[in-house]
C-alpha cells in the first residue's frame, strides 16, 4: 500500500518535470533561431581595397600623345573583388565591347564626370551591348570623399548595371591599364583589343561621342 501511495505522489512531479523540459527545449530552439537570424542580417563587411591579379600584358602608360601605343594591344584580364569581397573579373575577350573606367574618390575631375556618367546611364543612350566596369583606384585614406565605397553610393553610381572593382593598395589594376591620371576610360573591343583610351573631363556629349566612335571600330 505504501508503494502505491508513493507512486501516486511521484506522478505529478514527473509530469511537471516533463513540462519544464519541453519549455527549456523550446526556449533553446527559439534562441538558436534568433541567433541565426541576427547572423544572416548582420551588415556585410566592406573593404576599400583588395588584391588584384593581372593576366596578360600590361598596357603602356597613357600619355598626351595623339598616337596611343596601347591601341590594338590585347587588354589584360583583371581578377579582383568589389567592396564586399564578391569576386569581380574584367575579361577583355568577352564577345562584346567594354568600358573600363578608372576613378579616384579624391579626384575633382572624377567628381565632375561621375554625375555625367550616371546621367548617361539613366538616359537610355548607352549601347545595349556595351559592358561597363568601374575601378576604384588610388585610394587615399583621409582625403576627400573617403571611403570610396560610400562615395560611390552617394554619387548614385548604378552598381547593378555597372559594377565596381576595388583596386589594390598598389593600384595594380590601374597600372595594368596604363592609368596616369583620373578619370581614365579604356574602350576594349569584343576581341579584347584596346580601341581607345582617354583621360580627364570630357563632358557628357563629348564622352558619348568618344565611346560611340571607338566601338564603331569594333570588328566583331
Amino acid at each position: 500500500m505504501a508503494t502505491a501511495t508513493t507512486k501516486r505522489n511521484l506522478t505529478p512531479a514527473i509530469i511537471i518535470a516533463a513540462v519544464v523540459a519541453v519549455i527549456v527545449a523550446a526556449a533553446a530552439i527559439i534562441a538558436v533561431a534568433a541567433g541565426g537570424s541576427d547572423e544572416a542580417d548582420a551588415p556585410v563587411a566592406v573593404a576599400e581595397q583588395f588584391d588584384v591579379t593581372v593576366k596578360g600584358t600590361v598596357l603602356p602608360p597613357k600619355t598626351d600623345s595623339p598616337s596611343d601605343p596601347a591601341v590594338g594591344m590585347m587588354a589584360p584580364e583583371l581578377l579582383g573583388s568589389n567592396f564586399d569581397g564578391t569576386p569581380r573579373v574584367v575579361t577583355p575577350a568577352g564577345g562584346q565591347p567594354q568600358l573600363v573606367i578608372f576613378l579616384a574618390h579624391w579626384c575633382p575631375a572624377c567628381n565632375q564626370e561621375v554625375p555625367e556618367l550616371v546621367e548617361w546611364h539613366e538616359s537610355g543612350r548607352v549601347p545595349a551591348n556595351l559592358k561597363v566596369t568601374a575601378v576604384s583606384t588610388a585610394v587615399r585614406e583621409g582625403s576627400a570623399n573617403y571611403p570610396p565605397s560610400r562615395w560611390i553610393q552617394r554619387r548614385n553610381w548604378p552598381v547593378a548595371d555597372w559594377p565596381v572593382m576595388a583596386d589594390s593598395p598598389q593600384s595594380t589594376a590601374g597600372n595594368a591599364y596604363g592609368v596616369t591620371s583620373f578619370p581614365t576610360t579604356v574602350v576594349v573591343g569584343s576581341d579584347g583589343r584596346v580601341l581607345a583610351r582617354t583621360s580627364g573631363v570630357l563632358g557628357l556629349e563629348a564622352y558619348e561621342a568618344f565611346v560611340n566612335a571607338a566601338i564603331a571600330l569594333d570588328v566583331n
